[in-house]
């Protein structure tokens, strides 16, 4: 990862963290918002893509997945994001 990467995954991860403690409904929603300019992607999406650690470590992430995992989320609508389990 090059050092731009990382400045916007600290920025990303800051402005996520921020809304997710203002605003849980909201920062959700952002995370699904398909993003036209990158092919109908969604930010969760793309940070699962490029492995953004430190992003989806976030409380609304981390929401998200546990979601996914209980089922309470449709995968289907999460086109390429996978789960790792290791115990």
């Amino acid at each position: 990862m090059c050092t731009c990467d990382r400045e916007f995954e600290k920025k990303s991860s800051g402005l996520v963290k921020e809304l997710s403690e203002k605003d849980e409904c909201k920062s959700q929603k952002l995370l699904k918002r398909k993003l036209e300019t990158w092919n109908k992607r969604n930010a969760f999406h793309l940070a699962d893509r490029a492995r953004l650690m430190e992003f989806m470590q976030q409380d609304c992430c981390q929401t998200k997945i546990d979601k996914m995992w209980r089922g309470k989320l449709a995968v289907i609508s999460m086109p390429g994001v996978r789960f790792n389990m290791s115990i």
